[in-house]
C-alpha cells in the first residue's frame, strides 16, 4: 500500500466510512513499519458534501468526465490559436456540460442516499467550471480526490468566461436546485426535500468538526503515550544509574580504605627494614 492506494480508496467511500476507515489504514501503515506513510494517511481529510458528490461521479461516470475533459482541451487549444469565434462556440457547450455534469452529480448523490442542496450544487458547478479553465484543477477532478469545491481563480486559458452562464433550464429533467428552491413554497415536499438537504450539510459540517476534533485527540494520545514511554525509559536509566553511583561510591570507599591499609602496612615494613639494616650494620 501507497499512499495513492489509500487516497484512491478513501476518496470512493461514504462520508460516514471516511474517517474509521482513514485511521485503519494509518494504523497498518505504522505496523508495517512505515510511520510517515501513516502520518501522510492520516492527513487526508473527508471531502466536503459537494467534493465528495463530485467524486462519486467521476468513479461512476468516466463519459461524462471525457466530454468535460476534452471540451477543455479543444477550449485551450483555440485560444492558443486566437480563432475567437471557435472559442465563443466551446463557451457556449460549456454551459450545457456543466449544467449536464453538475445534474448528474445530484441525481448521483440523491441515489446514493445523500442528497445535496442548492448551494452544494452550485459549488459542483464551480467546481466544473475551474476544472474547464484550469489544468491543475482537471488532474483533482479527474482523479476523483476532491476535499472541497473550488472556484476559477482567474488563471488558466484566457476567455474561457467570454460567454456568461445561460440561465437554468426549466425542463423537469434539468430544473436546477436552485430553482427548486424557489418552488419550495408551493410543494410542501420540495420543501421537506430541501431541509433535509440543509440538515445533511449541517450534520456533514458537525462531522467534519468531529472528525478535525478526533484527529487532535489522536495526535495528543500518540504524543501522550510517546512521552510517556520515553519518561518511563528515562526513569529506569536513571535507576540503573543511581544503581550504578552507589556501586562505584562503595568501590571508591573499599578502595580507599584498602589504600590507608596498605600505607600503614607500608609504614610498619619501612620501619622493620630500618630496624634490621640498624641491627645489621651493628
Amino acid at each position: 500500500m501507497d499512499l495513492d492506494d489509500a487516497a484512491d480508496e478513501l476518496f470512493g467511500l461514504m462520508p460516514a466510512e471516511f474517517v474509521s476507515r482513514r485511521n485503519e489504514l494509518a494504523k497498518q501503515a505504522k505496523a508495517d513499519g512505515d510511520p510517515e506513510l501513516s502520518s501522510a494517511i492520516r492527513g487526508l481529510r473527508r471531502p466536503t458534501h459537494s467534493a465528495w458528490a463530485l467524486n462519486q461521479w467521476v468513479r461512476s461516470d468516466p463519459d461524462g468526465v471525457a466530454a468535460l475533459t476534452t471540451l477543455a482541451a479543444e477550449l485551450a487549444a483555440a485560444q492558443r490559436r486566437g480563432e475567437m469565434a471557435r472559442v465563443r462556440e466551446l463557451s457556449q457547450q460549456r454551459q450545457t456540460v456543466v449544467s449536464d455534469s453538475a445534474a448528474a452529480v445530484a441525481d448521483l448523490a440523491t441515489d446514493r442516499g445523500l442528497p445535496i442542496s442548492g448551494g452544494a450544487v452550485g459549488e459542483v458547478s464551480a467546481s466544473l467550471r475551474a476544472a474547464i479553465a484550469d489544468e491543475a484543477v482537471a488532474a483533482v477532478l479527474t482523479a476523483g480526490r476532491f476535499v472541497t469545491a473550488v472556484e476559477y481563480s482567474g488563471f488558466g486559458p484566457a476567455g474561457v468566461f467570454l460567454v456568461p452562464d445561460a440561465e437554468p433550464p426549466t425542463d423537469a429533467a434539468s430544473t436546477s436546485f436552485e430553482q427548486a428552491d424557489a418552488d419550495e413554497t408551493d410543494d410542501p415536499r420540495a420543501a421537506a426535500r430541501a431541509e433535509l438537504a440543509a440538515a445533511t450539510e449541517e450534520a456533514a459540517r458537525i462531522r467534519d468538526e468531529l472528525e478535525h476534533a478526533g484527529d487532535t485527540v489522536d495526535e495528543a494520545t500518540e504524543s501522550t503515550d510517546r512521552l510517556s514511554t520515553k519518561v518511563e525509559e528515562l526513569r529506569v536509566q536513571l535507576a540503573a544509574a543511581d544503581e550504578e553511583l552507589l556501586f562505584a561510591r562503595r568501590k571508591q570507599v573499599a578502595a580507599r580504605e584498602a589504600c590507608e591499609d596498605a600505607q600503614t602496612r607500608l609504614r610498619v615494613a619501612e620501619q622493620r627494614v630500618h630496624t634490621a639494616r640498624r641491627d645489621a650494620e651493628a
